[in-house]
Order: structure tokens, then C-alpha cells, then sequence
């Protein structure tokens, strides 16, 4: 608040000019209507409990100082003046401790809950605090006798509060700066009740046109304008009617006119002050009950905005957006959805999104998939899935659920994105980096891996592997008699024919050339790869058939080199292959060798 943020000289001053304040309100009240130094209606207790609302503490002194100074000026002595100022003072601080550290209400007040603490906790309780001290100090002055202690306490006790329950409330609802009046209906419409309130207040409290209006109930008027003002004006105009209501019936005490002129006499003010007491219940409650509707319907308003625009951000979304309830049925989709399945609205509302599953994505995705939500949580992954043309498409995928006010989920929100060109890209990407573009076999860097691959887990095992480095024969000589074209048609067939004889487990790879790199693992025996070496060898010299013209014979070469015991290195085992390959062209060509250790180059 405003306040809170004075500091320095102008925190003196204001200190100054709120001890000034009280002195003046306490003085002008003592002066008016008493009984045994006691008033049924004390107006400072909610002045400055409103104070260190809208302050803090700080203020505390000048209440003091104010209270003092004021008993003083009516005649009051110094230990009197002190005790009473005392508990004017306890009885703020023990008010703003109440609704700013126990139940800490918003002061803006703007809601039933808020006016309510005050009203009947903050304002009975505090106001304890100053009757004790008030009415015990004029007992050990001799002011009052024992006797009147309990009656003076009661007094003493409902002037205090019900001054808080209208002053209070009263200062903090016109803190605020008022909203401008726009236009002669606005204003008439601000105003009419106001006026109303008044005459009406006039008529009930002071006697006006007493001849022409009959006695009766005329007092029950007063709360069909406290309601009007409260659907009109809020709690600012009904602060304003109840202080104007309250000044009006005190000065109707005070002449001897009015619904209350005789109270004093009749119930000591006890009347008037259930009066006041009821209606500032009424006018407060309907106030706040309307503020709060109001308050409410804006909010709804402005939800309703958000989600007319959330709404459109999600009809307009790159990404498809779906909802299901718990069993995964779905419930909404949007058109991009609709756009990338090819399915429409209809088609799938009420279904379960298994209707665009190919069986391509592997059944632990979808188990992690359920396990994560059943947790709670938030899960993303992809999914390979196929439109209603039959066409396979990737998709990432993020699914959360859906959470009512009690944290149950009731829904699931899923966003999925077609990924399937990324993908593509991916794999060629991969394809470019990991394999041959001529043959589509693995290239030199993804053989290095599968080596390492193959060292490590063959180590584990104790088990063995073997290389192959092999070289087409006479390839040299189709490629300068045909052309390079011709030796690219027989290099995809030579990888052709090789992958006939190789089993899962195994590898090839085109390093470049003419040259050929083979990886056999799960061999119980080196005789093993004899086989396949013999297999292939006896393959590439079937002949091939580059076009129609065009048919050559050509051979292979191969050297083998064995895991461990040729080697321990993909770089050592790959030499003694290549050394190996020499050995079998030295022999004659279309044959294998063996690495032999004293035949390394």
C-alpha cells in the first residue's frame, strides 16, 4: 500500500497528523453522547485498526501519543490518560496481528471471507483488549466502582467493536482512488441511492415530514437501501450509507429525535447498537456476495477468452492435437489431425487411436507408453503408424494426462508431430556417413565400429572371429575395356552375390575400389570360414551379366585373419588379412589364405 512506502520526514509528519486525527475524533466523540465515560459506538477503534491495515506498526506511537493527549484535554488524569491510551493501542496492534499473521486476509477486502474475520473475529477479539484496560483503569482511579466493572466491560466492549466493524472497512473501501463517471446515467445511477439512503435517514433518525409519515417500522426501510446501494455501489457505497446511516441515528440520540431518541433511556443504546450491528452484517455480506459474482463472472469472461483462443491456437496447430478419456478412446481432434491421417473427425471420434497402428512400432514402446502415464507422468516417444492410404509415417509423440481440481486424472492430451521427412533425411544422412553409396554396403567407418564391436564382445565370450579381405579379379581390365559404368554394374551384383552367403551375424563392407571386407562371428570352428570364403570364391566366378551385350568373368581373392589369434586390434587384424590377401594372389589368384606370421610383408 501507499502508505507503507513513506519514510523519512514525511513519516513523521504523518505520525504527527494521525495523532492529530485521533486526538480530534476522540475529543469530538467524549464530547457528544456518554454514559459513565463509556459510548455504545467508539469510532477511533476502527480508525486505527485501519491505520495499521493499510500501514504497519509503525503508526503505533501516534495512536498512542493521539489517545493520551485526548484523555487529557477531557480531564482525565496522567495514569488514567495512560491506561486508556494503552488500550487504544493494544487494540489495533492485536486486530492487524489477527488478519495480517493468523488468517491474513487480502486488504482490498474485496471478498465475504475477508469481512467476515473482521466482523466477527478480529473486532470482538481485539476489542477485548482495550475494554479490559479501559474500564480496570477507571475502576483503580475510582472513576466507576467495582460494581460497574461487568456493565462498563459490556460497553465498553460494543462500542469498541462496532467501530471497527464500521470504520474499518469504511476507510480501506475509500483508500483505494475512485473510478471516473462516465456520462449522466452512470452518474445518476451512482448517486440516486446515495440520496435515497439519506432521506431516508432524515425521515427514520431526525423526524423529517414526522406529521405526514407514520411511526410504525419505518426504521426496516433503511435496509432496502443498504441493499440497493450494496447491487449498485459495492462495498464503498455501503460503508459510506452505514457511517452516514450511524452519524444520522447518533445525532437522533443526541436531539431527542427520531426511531431512536428515547434508547438511551430504554436500553441504554443497546438497541441502536444491534441496529447498526445488523445492518452493517446485511449491507457488508451482500456486497461482498455481489463483488465476488461479479469478480467470478469476470473471470469467466476471461477464461472463456483464453480458451476461445487456446482453442484457436490448437485448431491452427502445425501439430496434431488430441484428447481421449482414461480407456484411450478419442474424444477430440484436430484438423491437422485429421490432414496427416487422412481419417476424418468422424471417422475416429469415439475409437481407439489403435486404428492407425502398422504393427511396425515395437510392443515394449507402447508398455513403457502405459507404464509412464499410469505413473503419472509425462511420456514421449514415436510411433510408426499408417494413414488410411495404407502409407507408413512417423511420429513423435508427447502424451500427458489431464488433471481435475481433486489431481485425478480424467484425460489424456496428446501432441504428435509427423517426423516422417526427418527421418528420411536421417537415414540418408546415415546411409552417406555409415554405408556405400554404389553398393549399400556398410563403409570403411562402419566396419571400424562393428570391429570394435565384435573385439569386445568376442572377448567376453572367449569366442573367435574371422576377416575376410578380399579382391575381385581382373576387375581392372573390365573397367578400362567397358568403362566405369560397367564396373559399377558389376560392383552392385558382386554385393549382391555375396550377400547370399552370408548369415545375420554377418558382415561386408565395400572399402573403396575393388576391395571388399567380410566379418564373421559365431564361428565354432576356423573351418567354418573356409566354407564361406570357398562359397564365395565359386559365386564370383559364375559369369555376370552387365547388359545385353556385355557378360564378363572375373574371380576373388581372399586372406583370413582369426580373432585373437591373429590379432587383438582391428588395425592388426586387418593388416594381417590384407597380408593374407597378397599370399592368395601370389598363389595364383580366385583362392584364400590364412595369415601366416612369417609370411607378414
Amino acid at each position: 500500500m501507499i502508505i507503507k512506502k513513506i519514510t523519512g520526514y514525511r513519516l513523521l509528519l504523518l505520525n504527527i497528523a494521525l495523532a492529530g486525527i485521533y486526538f480530534l475524533a476522540k475529543v469530538g466523540l467524549l464530547s457528544a453522547i456518554s454514559e459513565n465515560d463509556v459510548t455504545h459506538i467508539w469510532l477511533p477503534s476502527g480508525f486505527t485498526l485501519a491505520v495499521l491495515l493499510l500501514g504497519d506498526s509503525r503508526y503505533l506511537f501516534s495512536i498512542f501519543l493521539g489517545a493520551f493527549v485526548a484523555s487529557i484535554a477531557v480531564g482525565d488524569s496522567i495514569g488514567v490518560s495512560a491506561g486508556i491510551a494503552l488500550g487504544n493501542t493494544l487494540e489495533p496492534l492485536l486486530g492487524w496481528w489477527l488478519l495480517t499473521h493468523c488468517v491474513k486476509i487480502d486488504i482490498a477486502l474485496n471478498r465475504l471471507r475477508d469481512f467476515i474475520l473482521i466482523l466477527f473475529f478480529a473486532a470482538p477479539l481485539s476489542a477485548c483488549v482495550s475494554a479490559l484496560l479501559g474500564v480496570t483503569t477507571l475502576v483503580a482511579s475510582d472513576r466507576i466502582s467495582s460494581e460497574e466493572w461487568v456493565s462498563n466491560l459490556i460497553s465498553w466492549w460494543m462500542a469498541d467493536t462496532l467501530g471497527i466493524i464500521l470504520v474499518t472497512p469504511f476507510i480501506i473501501a475509500w483508500f483505494t482512488p475512485l473510478p471516473r463517471l462516465r456520462g449522466l446515467p452512470t452518474i445518476l445511477s451512482a448517486f440516486l441511492p446515495l440520496v435515497l439512503a439519506f432521506l431516508a435517514g432524515q425521515i427514520i433518525f431526525l423526524d423529517w415530514f414526522a406529521a405526514s409519515i407514520h411511526e410504525g417500522k419505518k426504521a426496516y426501510l433503511m435496509f432496502l437501501f443498504i441493499s440497493w446501494t450494496a447491487v449498485t455501489l459495492g462495498t464503498r457505497g455501503v460503508t459510506f450509507v452505514l457511517m452516514m446511516t450511524t452519524l444520522q441515528a447518533l445525532s437522533g440520540v443526541h436531539q431527542h429525535l427520531g426511531y431512536f431518541g428515547t434508547d438511551v433511556n430504554d436500553s441504554h443504546l443497546i438497541n441502536l447498537w444491534f441496529y447498526i450491528l445488523t445492518l452493517s452484517v446485511v449491507g457488508t455480506t451482500l456486497a461482498c456476495h455481489i463483488t465476488e459474482l461479479q469478480q467470478t463472472a469476470k473471470q469467466l469472461v476471461q477464461k472463456e477468452q483464453q480458451l476461445r483462443i487456446l482453442s484457436t491456437a490448437i485448431e491452427q496447430s502445425p501439430t496434431s492435437v488430441v484428447i481421449t478419456d482414461l480407456a484411450a478412446n478419442l474424444l477430440y481432434v484436430n484438423p491437422k489431425f485429421t490432414q496427416v491421417t487422412g481419417y476424418s473427425s468422424e471417422e475416429v471420434l469415439g475409437k481407439n487411436p489403435r486404428v492407425l497402428q502398422s504393427g511396425l512400432t515395437p510392443t515394449a514402446v507402447y508398455q513403457q507408453l502405459w507404464e509412464t502415464l499410469a505413473q503419472g507422468d509425462v511420456w514421449q516417444g514415436e510411433f510408426i503408424n499408417r494413414r488410411k492410404n495404407g502409407d507408413v509415417y512417423w511420429e513423435e509423440v508427447h502424451i500427458a494426462p489431464v488433471r481435475d481440481s481433486l489431481e485425478v486424472i480424467t484425460h489424456y492430451v496428446g501432441v504428435k508431430l509427423d517426423i516422417t521427412e526427418r527421418k528420411a533425411s536421417e537415414e540418408e544422412i546415415k546411409q552417406l556417413a555409415f554405408y556405400d553409396p554404389l553398393t549399400g554396403l556398410p563403409n570403411r567407418r562402419k566396419l571400424w565400429d562393428r570391429l570394435h564391436y565384435a573385439i569386445a564382445l568376442n572377448h567376453r565370450a572367449n569366442s573367435q572371429f574371422a576377416i575376410f579381405m578380399m579382391d575381385l579379379d581382373k576387375f581392372k581390365a573390365v573397367n578400362d575395356s567397358l568403362g566405369h559404368a560397367a564396373g559399377d554394374a558389376l560392383l552392385k551384383q558382386v554385393a549382391m552375390r555375396i550377400a547370399k552367403h552370408l548369415r545375420d551375424s554377418d558382415m561386408v563392407a565395400r572399402l573403396g575400389g575393388d576391395e571388399f571386407v567380410f566379418v564373421l562371428e559365431n564361428l565354432k570352428v576356423p573351418e567354418d570360414a573356409e566354407t564361406i570364403a570357398l562359397k564365395v570364391i565359386e559365386e564370383l566366378t559364375v559369369p555376370f551379366q552387365l547388359s545385353e551385350n556385355d557378360s564378363v568373368q572375373i574371380g576373388a581373392s581372399i586372406g583370413i585373419s582369426l580373432y585373437p589369434e591373429h590379432g587383438s586390434t582391428p588395425e592388426i587384424l586387418m593388416d594381417n588379412a590384407d597380408n593374407a590377401l597378397y599370399r592368395a594372389k601370389d598363389q595364383g589368384r580366385g583362392c584364400f589364405t590364412y595369415f601366416l606370421k612369417q609370411s607378414r610383408k
